[in-house]
């Protein structure tokens, strides 16, 4: 968890450069209409998403947790997968 939080505080001043907000956790409606929440949106002053984060844990196989998302229907542009240790971006 120190790791994820630091992760967070990372995207966090990212997105301040980029005039974007991190909203941990919000609800995203997939295109099948279901409800999944992302640890962390890029948000615009416009409400608009740009991009989402998921954290992982170290433990999870990273390439199954990714493919389970997406079965979920998680995006799938714009976002970054982490376990502290890798990072995969689509």
């Amino acid at each position: 968890m120190v790791l994820r939080k630091a992760f967070q505080e990372l995207l966090d001043e990212y997105a301040r450069g980029k005039n974007l907000v991190l909203v941990p956790e919000i609800e995203h409606i997939t295109p099948k209409g279901y409800k999944v929440y992302p640890d962390g949106t890029l948000k615009d002053s416009l409400r608009q998403s740009w991009g989402f984060w998921e954290s992982k844990d170290e433990k999870d196989i990273l390439v199954d947790e990714i493919k389970n998302k997406f079965a979920k229907g998680y995006p799938k542009f714009n976002i970054l997968f982490e376990d502290t240790k890798r990072a995969v971006l689509y």
